[in-house]
């Protein structure tokens, strides 16, 4: 049930400017908003814009919590305390090595007085002040309770900086819960107080009614254009049918005319239709005493291509004992050049090896045999290839000679052919 308090205009007025004046740090934009919006419910000019618009997308609720959370600031106090943490953390670091700087000094004076004393520890010496060389505040044990008090601030200052931060962090969300709920309820409220104003007001009614009216004179004015334009076709088409009447009639007598002509036309192709087909069967004939040859120069074509494969297929035979005759070249030029090499290698280092030497020429020799043998081998298969190569030679002529044959009779088929055109060309009546 909606309550009073979300339609009191005055209150819904106060629960947007609170969250604007919430918001005014982190959005100022946003902030600009809701007062405008604040404006609108209590009867502002731009009332009637806010009423038919979506205020949620105007006005994004979580977007404008977001930029509250995340711009929040951490506080002038915890500010100082983090800055003063960052200043003391580098303070035990110059208080030492201001230390080492004296101690140095010092230690360097006294090993020039006494050089027994360069075996004592340096961190004795310098509490013990170099022998009176160091004042009390550059001792060591001065400067190592320095840095340890320092320290021991540093760390308090951190524990109260995070504890403070924490706190605040904690506020903030708490704070940003608190806006978020402002902001759903103010809008609410805003929402129904612009929708009751639309139905309170008359002036909304007269000015949608003037709408209205005025969206009607422009869709007549529309309609008497649209109806002007199609009365402009319609006499168009009109003068255009007019046209095409006269036409007609033209083409009426014209019409009469050639479906005379047409008529006798069509007796002299009755006649010329009775002597076509005769033609027609005498061309069959021929048709098929032409198909024989034609048949037997396909199985003459497919002869010829089988031959041409085996001749092709010795070839790749003949290229391929070549490739193998080559490699056993060079296999024996490379064995005569190692037998050469190490037969000079013997002859240098030790006589004794001639029966090395006769045993390798003997079997130089022997591999000689075996390559004489291979090469007459080689020869006769050669010799085997031409036989075959001139036979399919001499039935390629056949062939050759067939073909010769059935192009002569086909060339007089052609020329038969041709007559029978003519005939047809003369029997055929010249068009009316």
């Amino acid at each position: 049930m909606i309550t009073p308090h979300i339609l009191d205009k005055q209150a819904v007025r106060a629960d947007l400017e609170e969250a604007a004046n919430i918001v005014k740090e982190s959005d100022e934009l946003a902030a600009d908003r809701l007062n405008e919006l604040a404006d609108a419910v209590d009867g502002g000019s731009y009332s009637d814009a806010w009423a038919a618009s979506d205020i949620h997308q105007v006005i994004n609720i979580p977007a404008i919590v977001h930029h509250f959370r995340e711009h929040g600031g951490k506080g002038c106090f915890v500010g100082w305390i983090e800055m003063i943490r960052n200043v003391l953390i580098l303070v035990p670091l110059m208080i030492t090595w201001y230390g080492i700087s004296g101690a140095i000094s010092a230690y360097g004076e006294l090993v020039q007085a006494d050089e027994r004393k360069s075996t004592l520890p340096f961190i004795l010496l310098w509490q013990q002040g170099f022998d009176g060389r160091l004042n009390g505040v550059q001792a060591f044990g001065t400067i190592a309770t320095a840095d340890f008090i320092i320290l021991f601030c540093v760390v308090i200052l951190t524990v109260v900086s995070a504890y403070l931060t924490s706190l605040s962090r904690q506020k903030r969300e708490e704070d940003a819960d608190k806006l978020e709920r402002l902001l759903m309820h103010g809008l609410a409220g805003a929402r129904l107080c612009l929708t009751t104003k639309n139905w309170t007001q008359p002036t909304n009614f007269v000015t949608r009614f003037d709408q209205a009216i005025d969206s009607f004179k422009q869709v007549v004015g529309e309609l008497v254009k649209q109806i002007q334009e199609e009365r402009d076709a319609l006499a168009k088409l009109a003068t255009r049918q007019e046209e095409e009447t006269k036409l007609f009639s033209t083409f009426k007598g014209e019409l009469q005319t050639s479906m005379t002509g047409i008529s006798t036309s069509v007796s002299q192709l009755q006649s010329t239709l009775t002597s076509l087909t005769g033609a027609v069967e005498h061309l069959q004939g021929d048709i098929t005493v032409l198909s024989e040859p034609v048949k037997q120069v396909a199985q003459q074509q497919g002869i010829l291509t089988t031959n041409s494969q085996q001749v092709i297929s010795l070839l790749d035979a003949q290229i391929k004992a070549l490739t193998q005759i080559t490699d056993q070249h060079e296999q024996l030029s490379k064995d005569l050049q190692e037998s050469l090499r190490t037969l000079e290698t013997t002859l240098q280092e030790n006589s004794k090896q001639a029966d090395d030497f006769a045993e390798t020429i003997q079997e130089i020799n022997k591999r000689y045999v075996d390559y004489l043998d291979k090469m007459r081998d080689e020869h006769e298969e050669q010799k085997d290839l031409s036989n075959r190569i001139y036979d399919a030679a001499e039935r390629m002529g056949r062939t050759i000679e067939l073909l010769e044959e059935w192009n002569n009779e086909i060339s007089a088929v052609n020329i038969n052919m041709h007559d029978i055109v003519r005939r047809l060309a003369g029997i055929a009546p010249s068009n009316p």
